[in-house]
């Protein structure tokens, strides 16, 4: 596996509903060929041909952060999805009032099968937000 990085970002306002994916639609940098910028997804290309079993897997961290405006009082939870299931561990919750701003992030990583694709999303969930910044890094380990 060769060294990628990808850091994308969105900070159009964008409101979204509750249990859609949050926007991630620009490059801030870009490095390497495994890591790209997908339809507000962040797509790995584990290009590895060497056998495609548990043991042939290569790691990628990830960290994403957000800031959101509460579209009604609640609690607000984003998490990481890999190929439409979430990621143990990585998400983050708040409780707002109705029209708060909050901040949420979380690191976490994940395994791609060598030879394997994997779409990376964020969801967000409990009431619906405006966007006001997602930011998404995502580095082979």
């Amino acid at each position: 596996m060769s060294k990628s990085l990808g850091y994308y970002v969105s900070n159009d306002g964008k409101t979204v509903a509750d249990g859609k994916t949050l926007p991630i639609s620009n490059i801030v940098r870009q490095f390497g060929r495994n890591i790209q910028l997908g339809n507000n997804s962040v797509l790995i290309n584990n290009g590895c041909a060497c056998g495609n079993n548990a043991f042939n897997a290569s790691f990628y961290d990830v960290s994403v952060n957000t800031t959101l405006v509460a579209g009604a009082a609640g609690i607000i939870t984003v998490t990481l999805y890999q190929d439409g299931a979430p990621v143990n561990g990585a998400t983050a919750s708040v409780t707002a009032a109705s029209s708060a701003t909050v901040n949420l992030s979380f690191d976490s990583a994940v395994k791609v099968l060598n030879g394997s694709n994997s779409v990376l999303t964020l969801v967000v969930s409990g009431t619906s937000v405006t966007a006001q910044n997602v930011a998404v890094k995502a580095a082979s380990a």
